[in-house]
């Protein structure tokens, strides 16, 4: 009878605990989810009461059982109220430092600067409970007190506590409460870390592999309360010997604080020890191979007297998350096995990051919050620090969008602290991969080199072809090429192709500004596009339909044609002095300058040039040689430009005569047909257009066959055709048919494919089908700021037709904030007074003006109803 009123008192006891606990570790919970910086000592304790409580838990069943005997249970009452007077110490302490929801901020500020003063307190009580729940976890370990548990508690006073049984959680970061778990790869690394005892997270910079190694050591360490769990700064060598001296220091290790033994031998044979386990250790920032594997160099010192991989500690109770921008590094330290591959964030997963690190005022509509986060790349560093500056400046994303849309580079210099960040560790995008791109001109300077023409080139679908260099050896190109793909800043696609990420791309360019060798690169890729870009023939279209990307980005910047305007200036005069002017090869020197005036939008001088090489080939080669008929077509092409449509229809109608029903399998006159029928449509005179368009696609599809891009681009002008002419429905057909073409043969994100999709928007607008036309111009819209910028003229008619379907749908002021960025843009390009900046002022306030009236209408009803 007294043993069951014992067991009853030890019982109630523990439950009044457990609940006390409990409630005590919710509150520290709060506390360290709403201040900025918790005393160390809160976060000791905060660690070692869960621990407590499992040990009472485990204690409270086996006394229900009646599994304790009368002996022990006298032995660990006093245990048990002993543990209970330190909470109940612990309770008076936290009421007195932790604010709540009711205290204005000055009593804020005085329980922060009590919380610092009770720090010796709450230490002195996180040391009394330690050695009340070695005792109890002892109590565990006698199994029904077949041992001398009072032996024991006499023995555990006279002495201080083993080292290793004080379980150690050396994890220099909070918690993220707000932690966005990511397709499954915390449940992948304990998958992968049952079947072996190293893991590697390999990532670029900023894509989050701290952070997922952070939060899987809180989940190891809830399922493991009996384990160590240590982190180690693995980037330097003076960081891991930090790292591994404040372990040692920690664990009460023999000799750690005396220079002369190796204190990383000293730590790797404790830890490597079977006894010692189980443990867990994250080697966080594990980037530089040569601090890893370098062979030891003459008169090193005795932490360097072997490579840095052999004092990494093997167990079969432990076990070691490596994380690493280097993928060579992950297999190596990893035994050979392959990385996690940590991308990028989902779509979902990146808005749900980015609603998550936003105040409420500030979180944004579906639609900017889908485009933000898209324009960022889906990159978790990247958000972050987005939603710290909108934060800071009480930014709306659409502002925060337009902003970086305009600077980008700028954007990505931000450094606005991250405290879930290593001190030493770069916060800004730029700053953060600047190391790698150092790192790597470093040791492999022929990989910088390959990274840096690739920046300045379209990002996606960039072959090998146009970045080896003539006479290079495979082998050198293969190293380089694996080196970039290592540090994941390229990506393989198929076809043996590379592509970059986004804001890869931006920062690479950047670095390249700030070396000041931009314009370097970008010259280089121009003559390597020149070197491989073939005669625009049908045997080569899939070549030129592969390098137009490319092509497109190249042409648009700063210089331009500048390289082949100033060879050419050079080289006609020399032909025409050795070769005369009436030379074949000098006509067509001249030709080829023409062409270079016009894509500079040089149309005066472009005439001039064109002309005088067409009089030089009527002469020389006759009216109807196909060198005089493309130099024809130029010259239309010019005067087209300078708005002359009549004279430009003329030249058109020249080099086609004769071909009125049948263009058979010239090329050439398959392009003028349906630029031709450009020239009619913008005359109005549609039905004309429509022919000649229709002749055109019937020959490309005969001779380039039905899915090539020629073929496909006369399918898109027909559609737009028969849009203007108001037959919707074969303007969707025709429009579907061209879309599904771009997306199979030239991919989703090409700009083909792009303005096919914002064509069938606005088909489906004019259809009434306003959901549609939304879904597809928001993607179009999206495509087209990523790959030429929103300033882009069809980037910018896009976005008018976004702020029509939107006003058709009554959603007057999503509509109107679009106008404005069109405003915006208009006023840059034009003048705040020009015409073209006008119309669109006036069409924002006719939207504004409609929605007002609207409202007025309602309140008007409204009022009507009531008063009834």
């Amino acid at each position: 009878m007294a043993e069951a009123a014992a067991a009853i008192g030890l019982v109630v006891n523990i439950v009044q605990l457990v609940e006390w606990g409990r409630k005590i570790v919710r509150r520290l919970d709060e506390f360290q989810r709403k201040a900025d910086e918790v005393p160390k000592t809160f976060l000791d304790i905060k660690t070692e009461l869960p621990l407590l409580l499992n040990t009472l838990d485990e204690t409270q069943e086996q006394a229900k059982a009646g599994l304790i005997t009368e002996d022990t249970q006298k032995v660990l009452l006093p245990v048990v109220e002993g543990c209970r007077a330190q909470v109940e110490q612990l309770d008076e302490i936290l009421v007195k430092t932790l604010p709540v929801a009711t205290d204005h901020r000055w009593e804020r500020g005085v329980k922060a600067l009590s919380s610092l003063h009770q720090e010796k307190k709450v230490k002195s009580i996180s040391e009394t409970l330690r050695g009340f729940i070695q005792v109890l976890t002892y109590h565990q370990a006698t199994r029904l007190g077949r041992l001398d548990l009072g032996d024991y508690l006499h023995t555990a006073r006279s002495r201080s506590p083993r080292p290793e049984s004080r379980k150690l959680f050396l994890v220099p970061f909070d918690r993220d409460y707000g932690y966005i778990d990511r397709a499954g790869i915390i449940g992948e690394l304990d998958e992968w870390l049952k079947r072996q005892k190293r893991v590697s997270l390999a990532g670029i910079g900023g894509v989050g592999k701290s952070q997922i190694a952070i939060e899987y050591c809180y989940r190891y360490h809830e399922k493991n309360p009996a384990a160590n769990v240590f982190w180690v700064h693995a980037s330097t060598l003076p960081q891991i010997d930090q790292s591994y001296r404040q372990i040692a220091r920690k664990l009460s290790l023999p000799d750690w604080d005396d220079l002369s033994p190796n204190t990383f031998q000293i730590l790797c044979d404790w830890l490597s020890d079977p006894e010692h386990g189980p443990w867990l250790m994250v080697l966080d920032s594990a980037d530089d191979i040569d601090l890893f594997f370098q062979k030891p160099s003459k008169g090193a010192k005795p932490a360097q007297q072997s490579q840095i991989s052999q004092f990494i500690p093997r167990s079969s109770v432990g076990s070691i998350i490596i994380t690493t921008r280097d993928r060579r590094v992950a297999e190596r330290l990893a035994d050979r096995q392959k990385p996690i591959a940590v991308s990028p964030m989902s779509n979902a997963e990146a808005e749900e990051l980015l609603r998550s690190k936003l105040a409420q005022e500030l979180r944004p509509e579906a639609a900017p919050l889908v485009e933000l986060v898209d324009t960022l790349g889906s990159l978790p560093l990247a958000i972050s620090q987005a939603a710290a500056f909108m934060t800071e400046n009480s930014m709306e994303a659409g502002d925060y969008l337009d902003a970086f849309k305009s600077d980008a580079a700028e954007f990505l210099s931000e450094d606005l602290g991250d405290h879930r960040r290593h001190p030493d560790s770069e916060n800004s995008i730029l700053t953060t991969w600047k190391l790698s791109f150092e790192q790597i001109a470093q040791k492999q300077p022929r990989a910088a080199e390959i990274l840096s023409l690739m920046s300045v080139l379209d990002r996606n679908s960039i072959s090998k072809s146009l970045l080896i260099r003539d006479g290079e050896r495979s082998l050198d190109f293969t190293l380089a090429l694996g080196t970039l793909q290592a540090f994941s800043l390229i990506m393989p696609e198929k076809d043996g192709k590379f592509a970059l990420h986004r804001l890869v791309q931006l920062s690479t360019q950047r670095w390249l500004e700030n070396e000041g060798t931009e314009t370097q690169w970008q010259e280089k890729a121009l003559m390597a596009l020149v070197k491989h870009f073939p005669p625009g023939d049908f045997d080569n279209w899939r070549t030129c339909e592969a390098l137009s990307p490319h092509a497109q980005i190249v042409i648009g910047y700063d210089f331009k044609y500048v390289l082949a305007h100033n060879r050419y200036r050079e080289v006609i005069p020399i032909r025409k002095n050795f070769l005369g002017s009436e030379d074949v090869q000098t006509l067509q020197s001249i030709c080829y300058f023409g062409e270079v005036l016009f894509r500079e939008s040089k149309y005066p001088e472009a005439e001039a040039v064109l002309r005088e090489s067409l009089a030089g080939r009527e002469r020389i080669l006759g009216p109807n040689h196909p060198d005089t008929i493309m130099n024809i077509g130029h010259l239309a092409e010019v005067v087209r430009g300078l708005k002359r449509y009549r004279e430009a229809e003329e030249l058109y109608q020249r080099t086609l005569a004769g071909k009125e029903d049948d263009l058979g399998n010239d090329h050439v006159a398959m392009k003028n047909a349906d630029n031709l029928g450009s020239v009619l449509r913008d005359a109005g005179r549609l039905e004309e257009a429509e022919r000649w368009v229709r002749l055109a696609l019937e020959a490309r599809e005969k001779v380039t066959g039905s899915n090539s891009p020629e073929t496909l681009g006369s399918v898109s002008h027909l559609a737009l055709i028969l849009r203007l002419r108001g037959r919707y429905d074969e303007a969707e057909i025709q429009n579907k048919r061209a879309l599904a073409g771009f997306e199979r043969e030239l991919g989703r994100e090409h700009h083909y494919t792009l303005r096919s999709l914002d064509d069938l928007a606005v088909v489906f607008r004019c259809q009434g089908k306003l959901e549609a036309a939304e879904e597809q111009n928001r993607r179009a819209l999206r495509g087209l700021s990523n790959a030429f910028g929103p300033r882009f003229r069809r980037t910018l008619a896009s976005t008018r037709n976004l702020a029509i379907i939107l006003e058709m749908q009554g959603r007057k002021v999503e509509s109107a904030e679009l106008l404005k960025r069109l405003l915006k843009a208009k006023q840059e390009e034009h003048g705040i007074d020009s015409p073209e900046a006008l119309a669109i002022q006036s069409e924002i306030e006719q939207v504004l003006a409609e929605k007002s009236e609207s409202l007025e209408a309602k309140t008007e009803h409204l009022t009507v109803g009531s008063s009834r």
